[in-house]
């Protein structure tokens, strides 16, 4: 492909286009069917059908438009996208400010066998070019040309090529070689599935299972009957039920997460190219995500207790961008695979010393008293509002979250490394953040009037990906830290992106 010159998508586009449009309009419109379930009649069925039979055929026409007038290439410093759709758009990428570069397939272009590609600067919350389809060969080959030419235009070490020397960089990864870090086979994929913290997902069954057995008959329960359960304490039938209501609570959310954890991490590989990483993985939507060393401005390693368990870490890349899409998480990994990964970021960092900064001991008395306070209004509605199933198993939740919080500030430490940051801390979870000195933006320091009564300061460490904070600090060692920190950004050479 020659692609200094107008090059249009595939021609599934001219199907995709249509059901894009349609998709768009149903998901704004779908109050219009409500009249249709509310007061069913056949006559008002006709007039919906007809609705929608124009409504397709005014989207296949505008998906035609699309088509023909959406054009995109390259220059020797950047990616053009010449788009008319009611409206002339032309989009302009500079290479040196392309953040990533992703593949991804959803269920239907996996039968078409296209790709889509997503171009993002972070420069806003969405991608700045989707090529919503592209042969599998066009995809791989011009997501090579641009990971070549934006590698030549950030380290400015060679000049840009013209179009007779651009043949040697639509290799694809395939025929490049890299080395591949971690492959997840489908047993291996089972045991991430089981070790991978769902929480959100578990309270979401939970609530839902609660409703559901409210309203249940064959348990022969009336209104209000979880509440007469809650009151009865530990009688053998209410006892039984409650088993029963965990039992079926944790198959629940064990299968969810093992279905989650394939759809989205089906056949994950993260694989080594020298500059950058790739990330593939995905079932039903394929992901190909390319990570390049200089992007990161995060680096964090968490462990639950179940993969502690089992010798899992999941690694976290934090990139420039406050959005979900520029984070990338990668859970399955061992902990030599992991370590050495932080090692290469961080320069080697660790085999110095380290600087340690205290926390305040009065953190702690922070800490009873937000508990405390919580917990008695969980109380108060336990006792006042007829919840009790919801609020003490919430209540009893909270109180093990307390332990784990107090327990946490044993082990939440800040050191200052040769190259960045380091954080610790271990609620739930261990988590281990590192940040390089040129990655920060901003460094602020702020109290409120009980930390300040209390004699701690808070420090927030801001990259261009997000924000560290670091509370419950001594007044000097804050004022030291942020000091230090500016101090550093001001003395590294290298750039932040």
């Amino acid at each position: 492909m020659d692609w200094y010159s107008p090059n249009r998508l595939s021609s599934f586009a001219l199907v995709s286009s249509p059901l894009m449009f349609l998709r768009r309009f149903f998901r704004s419109a779908w109050v219009i069917f409500i009249p249709v379930l509310v007061n069913f009649n056949w006559q008002m069925l006709w007039y919906l059908l007809f609705i929608v039979i124009v409504i397709s055929v005014i989207a296949i026409v505008l998906g035609v438009v699309y088509y023909f007038n959406y054009k995109y290439w390259a220059t020797d410093k950047e990616i053009i996208v010449h788009e008319w759709f009611f409206r002339l758009k032309k989009i302009s990428v500079p290479f040196d400010r392309i953040q990533s570069v992703s593949l991804e397939q959803t269920f239907l272009q996996k039968i078409m066998d296209v790709y889509q590609v997503k171009i993002d600067t972070a420069g806003s919350s969405s991608d700045e070019v989707n090529l919503k389809a592209l042969d599998i060969e066009d995809a791989l080959a011009f997501k090579a040309f641009i990971q070549e030419k934006t590698t030549q235009n950030i380290e400015e070490k060679t000049v840009p090529v013209h179009t007779d020397e651009s043949a040697p960089l639509t290799q694809t990864h395939a025929e490049k070689k890299g080395k591949t870090l971690l492959h997840h086979s489908f047993g291996k994929l089972m045991l991430v599935g089981l070790t991978v913290n769902h929480l959100k997902s578990s309270v979401y069954i939970f609530i839902g299972i609660f409703y559901l057995l409210q309203v249940t008959e064959r348990l022969h329960l009336e209104n209000y009957a979880f509440e007469q359960i809650a009151e009865s304490g530990v009688q053998l039938g209410s006892f039984k039920l409650w088993l029963h209501f965990l039992s079926l609570f944790v198959a629940i959310s064990l299968l969810t997460s093992l279905v989650s954890t394939t759809l989205k991490y089906y056949n994950l590989t993260l694989t080594d190219f020298g500059k950058y990483l790739v990330a593939r993985h995905g079932l039903l939507k394929t992901s190909e995500v390319h990570l390049r060393e200089r992007r990161i401005q995060t680096f964090s390693l968490v462990q639950n207790p179940l993969q502690r368990l089992v010798n899992f870490k999941e690694l976290r890349f934090r990139q420039v961008g406050k959005d979900v899409k520029s984070s990338l998480s990668i859970p399955g990994v061992n902990s030599e695979t992991a370590t050495n990964l932080l090692k290469a970021y961080s320069e080697d960092a660790y085999r110095f010393y380290k600087t340690k900064i205290d926390i305040h001991s009065g953190r702690r008395v922070l800490i009873v008293g937000r508990f405390v306070l919580f917990t008695l209004a969980f109380l108060s509605a336990g006792l006042f509002f007829p919840i009790a199933l919801i609020v003490w198993p919430l209540l009893f939740v909270w109180l093990i979250l307390g332990i784990f919080h107090w327990r946490s500030l044993n082990y939440y430490h800040v050191h200052l490394l040769k190259t960045g940051l380091e954080k610790k801390t271990v609620f739930f979870e261990h988590e281990q953040i590192f940040i390089r000195y040129e990655k920060i933006q901003a460094v602020v320091l702020s109290s409120n009037p009980i930390s300040k009564a209390l004699g701690f300061k808070n420090l927030t460490v801001y990259t261009a990906g997000g924000k560290l904070s670091l509370s419950y600090l001594h007044p000097e060692n804050a004022e030291y830290l942020r000091d230090y920190l500016l101090y550093k950004v001001e003395r590294e050479n290298k750039t932040w992106m």
